[in-house]
């Protein structure tokens, strides 16, 4: 069985959708865990018609965050195979009996998916729907994949296209932590597994829908009390997680393509962010170089564009 844990917060807009691309799986094997996470506006009413058409589990908690949630879901669970999903998002139909087929001929540890990402109403309705007469699996090795999470656009640091088998799960989400959330789940229990058997599916299964009110979609919001989040971030899991050499040189190239889209994008609101942001870069850029995803005209341009700031911010 797999497991699907979708927590939400006043998700009432668009919790029946969510709920029919499971009612519309071509599987039953499933079981949803919806974790109300002290929701001020209700949304019983509409799940609970779903009882009678799905294996539901509805847990209502305090306030206290996606992870704090998702750890919840996680606990109550009994599925060989944990996966989640955004309340605002939907699946194609065939999500669970793909993943359980790959799962079954394989016996992988994790499987992950292709991303669809729309807004358009008629769009993610024909999404649902498409069936894909051919799928082709990947095999991956897990500096391959953690390399994918951290720099490819295409693979998304997030769990909500990622499944995993509890097994491999020896670490919940850490709940004091309220950006890049996921990406520390993922490596925290991806490189704690020493043997670990990864499948990248070549089709999007999970639609994300890009036209969101919630912060987690709208960069601006994203920055808005404190435009370092991101870094403190990864700075924190450098510190935390039992990573080698390679893995934090990796983190100080992501580093250091978060602060230049910083400088670059003007996220910085006084000269002590400035300044933070500088010597972030100033810090890692060896790695940047040799471990960063961007051409080398890119690369070349963005140091000199933060040759040309730091020697600005001296003079100012």
């Amino acid at each position: 069985m797999i497991s699907i844990i979708i927590p939400f917060f006043n998700g009432r807009e668009y919790i029946e959708r969510c709920l029919q691309s499971f009612f519309n799986q071509t599987s039953k094997n499933f079981e949803l865990l919806l974790i109300d996470d002290g929701s001020t506006v209700s949304s019983d009413d509409l799940i609970l018609p779903y009882f009678k058409k799905l294996n539901i589990k509805l847990i209502h908690t305090k306030h206290n965050g996606v992870s704090y949630a998702r750890n919840v879901g996680i606990k109550n669970s009994v599925g060989e195979i944990i996966g989640f999903c955004d309340v605002d998002d939907v699946v194609n139909c065939n999500l669970v009996k793909i993943i359980e087929n790959i799962s079954f001929k394989t016996k992988c540890d994790l499987i992950y998916t292709g991303v669809y990402v729309e807004n358009n109403k008629e769009k993610i309705e024909m999404f649902q729907h498409k069936y894909y007469n051919q799928i082709i699996t990947e095999k991956k090795e897990k500096s391959k994949f953690l390399d994918e999470v951290l720099f490819d656009n295409n693979v998304y640091g997030a769990v909500w296209n990622k499944f995993f088998k509890r097994s491999i799960i020896e670490y919940e989400f850490n709940e004091n932590i309220s950006i890049l959330e996921d990406l520390y789940f993922i490596f925290n229990n991806i490189v704690s597994t020493k043997k670990i058997t990864i499948y990248r599916v070549d089709v999007p299964l999970y639609c994300y829908i890009n036209n969101k009110k919630s912060v987690t979609h709208d960069i601006n919001k994203l920055y808005k009390d404190d435009k370092n989040k991101y870094i403190i971030s990864l700075e924190m899991m450098k510190e935390q997680l039992d990573l080698d050499e390679w893995e934090i040189k990796k983190l100080n190239a992501k580093i250091v393509e978060i602060a230049l889209e910083n400088l670059i994008q003007n996220y910085f609101t006084n000269k002590k962010q400035l300044l933070n942001l500088l010597i972030n870069i100033k810090h890692n850029i060896k790695d940047f170089w040799k471990f960063g995803t961007y051409p080398w005209k890119h690369k070349i341009k963005f140091t000199m564009f933060y040759v040309f700031t730091f020697v600005k911010s001296i003079v100012d």
